[in-house]
């Protein structure tokens, strides 16, 4: 089961070289099962897929952004 997704913003590193760039790690409980990276028109996909499958679907999907101010 897919307990909750965490969203946050790229904290400039010298392997990732883009601003705009979002790490998103998927969860069980407590346990990550994958992270990966994407852009910002990705995430908004993403988003919109998330959003799609609770109203359409009745799935409960825990969303937590931290937004980092620049």
């Amino acid at each position: 089961k897919l307990r909750g997704v965490k969203i946050i913003p790229n904290i400039p590193r010298l392997n990732i070289p883009r601003f705009n760039t979002w790490s998103v790690t998927f969860l069980s409980g407590d346990e990550e099962l994958v992270n990966v990276w994407i852009n910002e028109t990705e995430l908004e996909k993403l988003r919109g897929m998330i959003r799609k499958l609770c109203i359409e679907r009745g799935l409960c999907i825990n969303i937590e952004g931290i937004l980092l101010s620049r």
